[in-house]
């Protein structure tokens, strides 16, 4: 790699980690299919790269979380065991894709997070309710104690689907988790981003080292755009009260749904 393209890396890593800290959904979305059309990854490489990323990411976040002791790390422990089977098994069914039907897969995932960004509507999770039978208590380090309801068992199956699906996609699944814990499982906004946060860590961690046994993570790419969305994780919080929320939300929304027909248009006609 030269230096120029590092720097581009490092550069890209940084634009991606702020937008994706400023809205509250992550970057690991926007790995794959930058990845896949700037520089001509397969999805295999492309997918490892991801999580690989989303690793380093998500390790200095839940560190900083849990300083902060936002992390409710006994519903966190339980969530994270049902990531593991995606984390996994997945990449034994990565190696299975093809280019085209890929890209045909993941534009359609595309347009669908170009709507959410767009509209941030929770409708997905909020078409069934569920009993919030369980307790939780989680004293954070200011020493304000947050008691909540929520449903272990449905935060479970959830997880699992969540985490097997994200892992097949490489996208880490904050973007989807997040909501899910917020809207259906009523677990409060500030603990669901940080112990999402931590459970991703540890999937991806996991996800990262299988698909560096396979030989499909680039770890030169993989440091370089890591290290530069852990500094745009950095700016982003900075900046998240000083921008409009929903200006940023448009722009990205708008910005996905040019790579998604990019993504569409290949799967279909072939080409660059």
């Amino acid at each position: 790699m030269t230096l120029t393209v590092g720097l581009a890396l490092l550069t890209l890593g940084l634009v991606i980690g702020a937008l994706g800290t400023i809205i509250g959904v992550g970057s690991g979305w926007l790995h794959v299919p930058l990845l896949m059309i700037l520089f001509k990854f397969s999805p295999q490489d492309a997918i490892g790269t991801s999580l690989g990323v989303i690793s380093m990411n998500t390790m200095a976040g839940s560190f900083l979380y849990a300083m902060q002791k936002k992390i409710d790390f006994n519903f966190a422990k339980r969530l994270a065991l049902a990531a593991l089977p995606g984390a996994t098994v997945g990449p034994f069914i990565v190696r299975q894709y093809t280019a085209t039907g890929f890209s045909l897969a993941f534009s359609l995932f595309l347009f669908f997070l170009a709507y959410y960004l767009h509209s941030m509507r929770d409708w997905v999770f909020n078409t069934s309710h569920v009993v919030l039978k369980d307790k939780m208590s989680l004293t954070m380090a200011n020493g304000k104690t947050i008691k909540y309801s929520t449903n272990i068992e449905v935060g479970v199956i959830g997880t699992f689907i969540i985490g097997f699906l994200s892992n097949l996609l490489g996208i880490g699944g904050g973007v989807i988790h997040v909501p899910f814990l917020i809207t259906l499982l009523r677990v409060p906004p500030h603990v669901a981003v940080a112990t999402s946060h931590f459970i991703l860590f540890i999937s991806s961690t996991i996800g990262t080292l299988i698909f560096i046994l396979m030989g499909h993570v680039s770890l030169d790419f993989m440091m370089a755009i890591g290290i530069g969305t852990i500094l745009g994780a950095i700016i982003g919080a900075g900046l998240s009260s000083k921008i409009s929320d929903k200006g940023i939300r448009t722009i990205l929304a708008a910005v996905v749904t040019v790579v998604a027909i990019h993504m569409l248009y290949t799967s279909i006609f072939g080409g660059p």
